[in-house]
């Protein structure tokens, strides 16, 4: 079974009250199974949970809070690549190069991540990830995670940064790939 951290869940929910309140929340739980509440309920950050729980809750968001375009779910992304860095990592990443994202990124995935593997190439301001094995089937999550690598991108100073999904699972091809421009 692959599993996720729960902090990921936990930054979906901050998101959802600052962009939604209390109501908005409120209508994305009241979508979802009982079961999924109830996990939800009792979440902690450190702690993993099926993947499947983390398709339904981000697939269930973008359709109770979103538009159906996945703006939503990219600007998730962005938020939790903001809130999972803290003071120290900011102060470190002014100091990084965007280079150091995709030297790092496969580790920084296990932090949160069980099921993946990335292979990431290079090649002056564009780059071209693409994840093998991902248990995750939900467009929504891939558009968040394009999101958050958008945003850590920026963190370490590149401008313009555009990330493309070229390949999808969710969409029926057999790995997860983007293109990652920047300049």
């Amino acid at each position: 079974m692959a599993s996720v951290k729960g902090v990921i869940f936990l930054n979906a929910r901050t998101f959802a009250l600052e962009q939604h309140g209390e109501e908005g929340w409120r209508s994305l739980l009241d979508a979802l199974d009982p079961r999924d509440r109830e996990e939800l309920a009792s979440m902690i950050a450190i702690g993993w949970y099926d993947i499947g729980l983390y398709d339904r809750v981000h697939a269930t968001m973008e359709r109770v809070l979103g538009k159906g375009d996945f703006a939503l779910m990219h600007r998730l992304g962005r938020f939790s690549a903001e809130a999972d860095l803290n003071v120290i990592h900011r102060t470190l990443m002014k100091m990084a190069r965007p280079a150091v994202l995709f030297e790092k990124y496969p580790e920084l995935w296990r932090r949160y991540q069980d099921s993946g593997e990335w292979s990431l190439t290079r090649e002056d301001k564009r780059a071209r990830g693409v994840l093998t094995g991902w248990a995750s089937r939900e467009e929504a999550c891939l558009v968040r995670l394009a999101g958050g690598i958008e945003r850590m991108l920026e963190l370490l100073g590149a401008r313009g940064v555009k990330v493309t999904r070229a390949k999808s699972t969710a969409r029926g091809d057999a790995v997860c790939e983007l293109i990652i421009d920047w300049f």
